[in-house]
């Protein structure tokens, strides 16, 4: 089948920018209820389902995954797996073993229900701190290395047991904060950016919005669902195929530049 041709209006300015590029979405629990078949009419190319937290699954990952690969052939799926807080602890000595059991569980999770759009490691800025201070807190606590090594031993496990590449969800402040360390266990491996503005300029070369040497990414989510600067951008946030929830969906292109565009593009 061949994927529609026609860019969604919710997609808005960012589509005049890359006329030829593809857009998807990312969908959790809080979208409960999906069109596969409207998405993919809609002319979405991709759509990420939250899979994992932790070493819990994400209760919708199974239904809608089963949904779209019934429902949308011509629409890639993908998987995130958000990175979960500790609690607390002796962070010097918990940290590796906490971070291997996470990426051992998401790695099992990508084996045992296959997709087709690849698998992404979600760092949010409190996704490895304690309890509630802010992902910088834990930064400078921790140093950057220590952090830098948690991210990698969750890469390393998660590959080792799902026997694919993950790539690596984060926002600028995230990469500017993370810095040398970070970008090192970054490599060649495909990164998606979290970066928002009231009109989404989307950048030719260079990364949105993160610090020197983060020079590519994969994919940009340019819009949030609950980020203020851009709610007043229409309904740009939600599709007619997701229904329900109380959030409206994250939008996302697709960088044609990238060397992993074509998984998005289905060839």
């Amino acid at each position: 089948m061949t994927p529609p041709t026609v860019i969604p209006q919710f997609v808005h300015e960012a589509a005049a920018l890359f006329p030829s590029a593809c857009f998807g979405l990312d969908i959790s629990k809080w979208q409960p209820d999906i069109s596969p078949a409207q998405i993919q009419a809609d002319g979405v190319r991709f759509v990420i389902l939250k899979a994992t937290q932790g070493v819990s699954l994400d209760p919708r990952f199974l239904s809608h995954r089963k949904a779209m690969q019934a429902g949308a052939p011509c629409v890639k799926v993908g998987a995130y797996h958000l990175a979960n807080c500790v609690n607390g602890l002796d962070w010097s000595k918990y940290f590796p073993n906490d971070a291997k059991s996470q990426g051992q569980f998401a790695g099992d999770v990508a084996k045992a229900h296959p997709i087709n759009g690849g698998h992404w490691l979600d760092l949010e800025p409190d996704s490895i701190s304690a309890p509630k201070p802010r992902f910088f807190s834990a930064l400078a606590k921790l140093g950057k290395k220590l952090a830098a090594d948690w991210v990698r031993t969750w890469l390393d496990a998660a590959e080792q047991r799902a026997g694919e590449r993950f790539g690596l969800y984060l926002s600028p402040r995230l990469a500017k904060e993370g810095g040398m360390e970070l970008l090192r266990v970054v490599e060649d491996r495909p990164l998606w950016f979290a970066f928002y503005q009231k009109e989404p300029r989307l950048p030719r070369t260079a990364t949105p919005g993160t610090p020197e040497g983060w020079d590519r990414w994969d994919l940009w989510q340019y819009k949030a669902d609950d980020n203020k600067e851009t709610k007043d951008i229409d309904e740009s946030g939600r599709c007619r195929g997701v229904m329900g929830g109380k959030k409206a969906c994250d939008l996302n292109v697709a960088n044609p530049a990238s060397l992993t565009y074509s998984k998005y593009m289905g060839a």
